[in-house]
């Protein structure tokens, strides 16, 4: 008798229905076919996705990420479309399709929301908020892009990236008290700009 028992394989019918369950039921053929149907305007892969993928998709990020609902919905529907681009431009290839939309729609999330990160040490210090709601948010980061790239750049320095202004001038071979007069201004100016959309 071996020392090591030995392994059962399973059916090929098994893994074939395995890979089949993580590409929507698909098979690579059928993917295939319905792939470069769906570059000729016939939708069927597209509401196949939709259908076997999009609730399971919203859930996992509702639970996982602690999203809100509505967020959730957003971030699936805006992935589903991308996804339909990619396939249409042959980006996407058969293997792990609900990996591999899923983990989409998570990367969609994680970039939004280090995005916005840039903006959350401000919050307190520069606009004297305890809290903003997230339509505040919101408004806030379009005032940030409202700001000039140099005033942009200062701010998430020295606030995202807790860079002293010392620091700071020092590797911009600038005098101390221009860079705190530059920041000055820059905040106020986020801040007009903040309480004008507001």
């Amino acid at each position: 008798m071996s020392a090591f028992p030995l392994r059962k394989v399973p059916p090929v019918s098994l893994l074939q229905n395995s890979l089949s369950e993580k590409n929507f039921g698909l098979t690579e053929a059928e993917f295939e076919q319905l792939a470069d149907s769906l570059a000729q305007g016939d939708q069927r892969l597209f509401e196949r996705v939709f259908l076997t993928h999009y609730k399971d998709c919203l859930n996992y990020l509702v639970r996982k990420d602690g999203l809100p609902y509505a967020e959730a919905y957003d971030l699936t529907m805006d992935t589903l479309l991308l996804f339909r681009d990619l396939i249409i431009a042959g980006k996407i290839r058969y293997g792990n399709l609900r990996y591999l939309f899923t983990r989409m729609a998570r990367q969609a999330h994680l970039r939004g929301k280090k995005k916005n990160d840039h903006l959350t040490g401000m919050t307190n210090s520069c606009l004297e908020f305890p809290e903003l709601t997230q339509e505040e948010f919101d408004l806030l980061g379009r005032a940030f892009k409202s700001l000039g790239k140099e005033c942009q750049r200062l701010l998430r320095a020295h606030y995202y990236f807790r860079r002293s202004l010392k620091d700071i001038a020092i590797e911009e071979d600038r005098a101390p008290a221009t860079v705190r007069k530059q920041k000055s201004r820059c905040v106020a100016t986020l801040r007009r700009y903040f309480h004008h959309i507001s």
